[in-house]
């Protein structure tokens, strides 16, 4: 579950927002950023140095980004071409859509929502509701597994 705790990182030295969406620019870097009834923009070739939350609101990262952990309730998480993901992507009633050659290294989780991955690698679980997806892929180490999909919403 996503959600904010005083004293919680997330709210931390990064932009909040309440009632309002927040963007980050082409090329900009943040500390994070954390919104209730807002969505939060990232455009290309960014770097967000702390974690990303909203709730009721969509998380967009666009190509060439590198994010930390990412989560919403109640909103999809888009990411667009090579964008590398340092932790989880986490949506509960949302839809996860990952472009090409994305990277996540965590975990993939949507609960009432759809995942759609092209050519993108997730070092842990993918999961959609109560159950874990299939997945393909090679073996890394005894303790580490990197999965690859191609074209395969689930």
């Amino acid at each position: 579950m996503v959600g904010f705790r005083a004293g919680d990182d997330a709210l931390c030295g990064c932009d909040v927002g309440v009632n309002r969406s927040i963007d980050v620019r082409d090329g900009e870097s943040s500390h994070g950023l954390a919104s209730v009834n807002g969505s939060l923009y990232v455009g290309s070739r960014c770097r967000m140095d702390g974690d990303s939350h909203t709730v009721n609101g969509i998380i967009e990262v666009g190509d060439e980004s590198r994010v930390r952990n990412l989560g919403t309730v109640n909103g999809r998480i888009r990411l667009g071409a090579n964008v590398e993901v340092e932790g989880d992507a986490k949506s509960v009633n949302g839809d996860i859509d990952c472009g090409r050659g994305s990277k996540i290294h965590g975990r993939l989780t949507t609960v009432n929502g759809r995942i759609e991955l092209r050519n993108t690698e997730v070092d842990e679980e993918v999961s959609h509701g109560q159950r874990q997806c299939p997945v393909a892929g090679k073996k890394r180490s005894p303790r580490r597994h990197r999965h690859q999909w191609q074209e395969r919403p689930f």
